[in-house]
């Protein structure tokens, strides 16, 4: 089991590293796997944008995942609310991470943590787990901001205090992630 799980990780960090570019613009952001000797993954491979900044006409400057597809939460009065059917998993596909991947962030983006979920660790930002949609067929696409149901309504995830006008610098600040120590997760 253990070797399939390292296996798995191994193989999603290269996937991520293949993906490496967008045609949206934005900060530098970087996944890369811890250093440890047991991980399947040397230190310095498999490095890979996991959630950075990009410029959005509509939303100003938004959160978005390697390939540039846009990131969303879902709340109900502001509390996160968990996608944990199979029809909510496949229409809205959480953002994962392997396990022990450590998160670094470029300019303007902040809050991220983790938390973990029977898939894996799913990433969080102010401790909402992070998806994307399966109705956006591109970078830059936003279709699914507004949408009510599985319990919510799905948000495009904004960075605070910025415009269609405003632009993110690079740069990265490495962030740690975190995790509930009894492993609860999103109700998954």
């Amino acid at each position: 089991m253990r070797a399939r799980l390292l296996m798995g990780a191994a193989v999603f960090a290269l996937v991520l590293a293949a993906c490496n570019s967008s045609g949206a613009k934005s900060s530098g952001t970087t996944t890369t796997a811890p250093s440890s000797s047991g991980s399947g993954v040397a230190a310095g491979q498999g490095v890979a944008p996991v959630v950075r900044t990009a410029n959005n006409s509509r939303f100003g400057t938004i959160l978005v995942d390697t390939n540039g597809a846009t990131l969303y939460t879902l709340t109900n009065n502001g509390a996160a609310v968990p996608c944990t059917s199979s029809a909510c998993v496949s229409a809205w596909p959480p953002l994962l991470l392997p396990a022990g991947v450590t998160t670094a962030t470029g300019t303007g983006v902040t809050g991220l943590g983790t938390a973990p979920v029977p898939e894996g660790t799913i990433v969080t930002e102010t401790g909402l787990p992070l998806y994307r949609f399966s109705g956006d067929s591109g970078a830059g696409q936003a279709n699914g901001d507004g949408i009510a149901n599985f319990g919510g309504v799905w948000h495009v995830v904004k960075v605070a205090g910025t415009s269609a006008a405003s632009s993110s610098a690079g740069g990265s600040t490495a962030t740690t992630p975190t995790s509930s120590a009894s492993g609860g997760g999103f109700g998954y």
